[in-house]
């Protein structure tokens, strides 16, 4: 968290109370960091439910953090729920899966399907920008790249997908 604690803040603005998904939680400290950062609408996915319980226990606690057994490809939320969704490791896993292509058409169709109109995709991953971009042509989204060094000197790769919330495409042989 501490390595992209100023760009959430830019993302989610002052309303800390806007939904954020961690999706692939895994053992990670993120959810708690971001709980002690004053965000108390975070939901954080995984399909290990030992993990999940173990984390559930961990963040005792901090009873607004949600944990939820699921599978980032078919996830069980309304459309348009999350104005930011996290993924730290998810997208590297699906890429080393026996059907890629399709594992990772079907994981950013649900991506796109949970966030909000406007809302972001943080990516964080080790993949530099011509292995991951082509994954976002599917839809519409603006992305920004940048890399980022961790507090241990370890380089990785932030993307920052937005939502476009509507597209217009006006044709040069309209009439004025």
């Amino acid at each position: 968290y501490m390595d992209v604690r100023h760009t959430i803040r830019r993302l989610m603005g002052t309303n800390k109370l806007r939904p954020v998904l961690n999706i692939g939680a895994g053992n990670s400290c993120f959810p708690g960091d971001l709980h002690d950062a004053g965000y108390r609408n975070c939901v954080s996915i995984d399909v290990s439910t030992v993990v999940l319980q173990q984390m559930a226990k961990r963040y005792s606690r901090k009873a607004e953090l949600r944990w939820l057994s699921m599978d980032a490809t078919n996830m069980a939320f309304d459309d348009e729920l999350f104005q930011l969704v996290v993924d730290k490791g998810t997208l590297d896993a699906i890429i080393c899966t026996n059907d890629p292509d399709h594992w990772i058409k079907t994981y950013f169709k649900e991506l796109y399907r949970v966030m909000e109109p406007d809302g972001t995709f943080m990516l964080i991953t080790g993949y530099e920008p011509k292995d991951v971009m082509k994954y976002f042509s599917r839809h519409p989204w603006s992305v920004e790249h940048n890399e980022i060094e961790g507090r241990d000197g370890a380089t990785a790769h932030l993307y920052l997908a937005s939502k476009v919330a509507e597209v217009c495409i006006h044709g040069g042989d309209e009439e004025s």
